[in-house]
């Protein structure tokens, strides 16, 4: 189609820029003997094949709306096909990394309020539960269509960005990509943590595990004291609580307001509640807890998930099948939905309209598919659609 070809001249013309922006913060290209180059395909998605990047024909447009599509597969070439994850729970390593660079080059080409505003957007402007909903980052479900390992992964690395500062981070990006015992190999969530830690000249483990490990989101309760001191200034005293079950180990910015100028601080709070004191001479206006958006930080309660799922039981499901239990923020229509291991859809069931409230609905899978045939033993995934939403539980079966 000719349309196409003067479509994707377009729309590829800022990839030489591009190629040179991630070897900037990644290294070389990571295949010189070989092209990289663009196929463009009926199939409404894109997949990032090692030099030759498959691309939907709706993507091109003429009018690089979906530029941040072509960065994101490019960056795969580094991190996917350069650096290849070890286990399923390495897969954020790939989609994580890939939609973080999305972010960096919007602040490449257009400033760091389109990079944060970027953040915000796939934070918490798409998961108002900031991903309590969404499962676990290292023990996700199929990748699609959720977008936890997306915008959760890309988030892990903000928020690292974050708390150890430009220069370190930067210096991480570039030496885990270009660190020869990992080139062209297999990476793991380990390596990621163990080439920030170098970077940052600290162990960052207890920085990102809980991000990684649970669904969990810090809640903080706080309050400002201030009191005169004998020199005329005055002591204003911050204390803070971490009111969720997780403790999170969190470098957290503070502004505080005062009547002449704001005063930009960074404080760690690492156990379940602590004080912070500064001593000012200008009277305090105002305090602000992250304001430009660097930490997934519930503002008053988190709201709930659309779906609230139990694991099934029981887990392993044998002859009699596994119950599944769940709780809907608003009423509506439900479907479930059955996955193996490869993403691909096995059935799907319709629950019709349910209501919301505090008492569960139940359904029974007896291990079939969508026909009722039954399925091998093996990893499976139940999910519940509600609302715009889902959540998803994996289940083992044995015959």
């Amino acid at each position: 189609h000719p349309e196409l070809e003067l479509n994707a001249r377009a729309d590829f013309a800022p990839l030489c820029d591009m190629l040179v922006f991630m070897e900037s913060l990644c290294g070389p290209y990571p295949f010189p003997t070989e092209r990289y180059g663009h196929v463009g395909i009926v199939w409404g998605g894109a997949m990032e094949h090692q030099t030759c990047t498959s691309i939907g024909n709706f993507a091109l447009t003429g009018d690089s709306r979906f530029s941040p599509l072509i960065l994101h597969e490019l960056a795969h070439q580094w991190f996917g096909d350069l650096l290849t994850p070890a286990e399923w729970s390495d897969i954020w390593l790939n989609e994580g990394f890939a939609t973080y660079s999305e972010a960096l080059w919007l602040e490449e080409t257009q400033g760091r309020e389109a990079y944060l505003a970027k953040m915000r957007h796939i934070g918490p402007g798409l998961h108002a539960d900031l991903f309590t909903g969404d499962g676990i980052l290292t023990d996700p479900d199929p990748i699609l269509p959720n977008t936890l390992v997306y915008h959760k992964g890309a988030w892990v690395l903000h928020m690292l960005r974050g708390a150890v500062g430009d220069a370190a981070f930067f210096r991480f990006m570039h030496d885990y990509a270009t660190d020869p015992t990992r080139a062209y190999g297999h990476v793991t969530t380990q390596d990621v943590i163990n080439a920030a830690s170098v970077a940052a000249g600290f162990d960052v483990t207890s920085l990102l595990r809980p991000w990684l490990d649970t669904n969990a989101a810090p809640r903080l309760s706080w309050s400002v004291a201030s009191a005169p001191l004998s020199d005329g200034r005055t002591r204003h005293t911050l204390t803070l609580r971490q009111d969720q079950a997780t403790l999170f180990d969190l470098v957290l910015p503070v502004r505080l307001t005062t009547t002449t100028r704001s005063h930009d601080k960074r404080i760690r709070l690492d156990t379940r509640s602590a004080e912070f004191h500064w001593d000012l001479w200008e009277s305090l206006k105002g305090v602000q807890l992250d304001p430009d958006g660097w930490l997934l930080l519930a503002d008053g309660e988190i709201p709930p998930p659309a779906v609230t799922l139990s694991p099934p039981r029981p887990n392993p499901a044998g002859a009699d099948g596994t119950t599944l239990s769940f709780v809907l923020a608003r009423a509506g229509p439900v479907r479930i939905t059955l996955h193996d291991a490869r993403g691909h859809e096995l059935g799907t069931w319709d629950q019709g309209d349910l209501p919301a409230g505090e008492t569960p609905h139940t359904w029974i899978w007896l291990g079939n598919d969508g026909r009722g045939h039954p399925l091998a033993s093996g990893v499976y995934w139940l999910a519940v659609h509600a609302d715009g939403r889902r959540a998803s539980r994996k289940v083992i079966l044995t015959r």
